[in-house]
């Protein structure tokens, strides 16, 4: 399984990503350019989950990991800030930080289904409540 904290920007997002069974990790910068974002994601084995923070213009990313069959949990901005120990914010501590809070999740859940991100209130799924 890959797990990918992703922080998502308007022209590009950087990705941590950590493979559970070698223990591989990778960080990347993905441009939202042409196609570079759907093959990434459609080439990556299955199962994966990515965990992203709330922004405006996510909608397209969620529409993209719902078309793809990827699992995509979203978790409140001010909620991942006040869970993180650092009160700078920096992009790589950013999902380095939701890489390792999904990660966490999934040791705590037999089913893939099942896991997510643990924070102080719900998560947003992708869809309207």
């Amino acid at each position: 399984m890959r797990i990918i904290g992703c922080d998502l920007h308007a022209r590009q997002q950087t990705l941590a990503m950590l493979d559970t069974t070698t223990g591989e990790m990778v960080n990347l910068t993905l441009r939202h350019e042409g196609n570079e974002v759907r093959e990434f994601y459609s080439q990556l084995p299955r199962p994966v989950l990515v965990g992203i923070e709330a922004t405006g213009s996510m909608q397209w990313f969620l529409n993209l990991m719902d078309e793809l069959g990827i699992e995509c949990q979203v978790g409140h901005p001010a909620t991942i800030r006040a869970a993180e120990p650092r009160t700078r914010r920096i992009a790589l501590s950013d999902r380095r930080f939701l890489r390792e809070r999904v990660s966490v999740c999934k040791k705590e859940k037999k089913r893939v289904q099942q896991v997510r991100i643990k924070l102080q209130t719900p998560l947003y799924n992708g869809r309207p409540r």
